[in-house]
C-alpha cells in the first residue's frame, strides 16, 4: 500500500511563511487501485495576507473559507491525517512534488520519518524524458484524464492526479 499526498497553502512555495490550508491523500493498494481518501481544509495559526493573493491564484480557496466552523485548526487536522495514516497500518507516503509537501506536513507539526518513498515527479521526469515535469505535463504524457491547465488546484484532485501518474510511470510495480 502506498498514500499518495498533496497540500495546498497560504503561500508559495520559497516563502517561509507558507503553511497548509488543505491536505489530500488517496490509499493505492498493492493492486494498484485506489482504496481510501482523505481530504480537510486547514485553519492555519497565521497568514500573511500579501502572499494569500498569490496562493489563491493557484487553489482559489476564499481567505474567509478558512476561518468557517467546520474548518478544523491545524494541530486538529494534522491529528486527523495521522490517525487515517495509521488506521491504513502506516504505508510509505509519496508526492508529486515531495520536497514541497513534505516540508508542508512538518510545518503542520507532523514528521513520519522514515516513511516519505520516492518523488512522483522525479520518476515521472525520468521516464519522460525531462528535467522536471509539471503535473498537468505528466498527466497529458501519459494520457490520462486530467484537470484543465487554468482549473484551480484541488489538493485531493491532485492527490489522485499524482497517483495515476505515479501508477502509469511504474512506481508501484
Amino acid at each position: 500500500m502506498h498514500i499518495i499526498i498533496d497540500t495546498e497553502t497560504t503561500g508559495l512555495p520559497s516563502s517561509p511563511f507558507a503553511s497548509p490550508i488543505a491536505v489530500g491523500a488517496v490509499v493505492i493498494s498493492d493492486q494498484l487501485e485506489q482504496i481510501s481518501e482523505f481530504h480537510t481544509l486547514v485553519r492555519p495559526d497565521l497568514i500573511h495576507t500579501g502572499e494569500y493573493a498569490d496562493a489563491q491564484r493557484v487553489h482559489g480557496i476564499p481567505i474567509e473559507r478558512l476561518f468557517q466552523p467546520d474548518v478544523p485548526s491545524n494541530r486538529e487536522a494534522v491529528e486527523r491525517l495521522r490517525a487515517w495514516w495509521e488506521a491504513h497500518d502506516r504505508p510509505m507516503l509519496h508526492a508529486f512534488n515531495i520536497s514541497f509537501d513534505e516540508m508542508m506536513i512538518r510545518r503542520m507539526g507532523w514528521e513520519p520519518r522514515g516513511y516519505w518513498g520516492e518523488c512522483i515527479q522525479q520518476r515521472a521526469s525520468q521516464v519522460m524524458g525531462v528535467g522536471r515535469a509539471s503535473l498537468n505535463a505528466a498527466v497529458r504524457h501519459f494520457g490520462l484524464p486530467g484537470r484543465l491547465p487554468d482549473a484551480p488546484h484541488n489538493a485531493l484532485e491532485d492527490a489522485r492526479l499524482a497517483a495515476t501518474v505515479a501508477i502509469a510511470a511504474g512506481m508501484f510495480r
